[in-house]
């Protein structure tokens, strides 16, 4: 998690699908009174994403790994503003 000011958090993870393995990318914006889930993409059968940081201007850049029918790990960056 990540934090620019109390009204501008970032947070990152995964969802599991505990039937097929697969995993999703979660990225979380915290605007000072809820949380929203922000749609990011997950181009692998498993996406996670490990850290986050943010600029001044907000702008979140989020890091991780997926994989392709869990083959080996590929380096997943997304970036996403508030």
């Amino acid at each position: 998690m990540t934090e620019v000011s109390f009204n501008n958090v970032w947070a990152v993870g995964s969802l599991n699908d505990p039937g097929t393995g697969q995993g999703s990318t979660l990225i979380e914006y915290w605007n000072g009174s809820r949380w929203k889930i922000v749609t990011s993409p997950n181009p692998g059968s498993y996406n996670i994403l490990w850290a986050v940081a943010t600029d001044t201007t907000g702008r979140a850049v989020a890091v991780g790994v997926y994989t392709v029918n869990f083959g080996p790990g590929r380096t997943l960056t997304e970036i996403h503003d508030a």
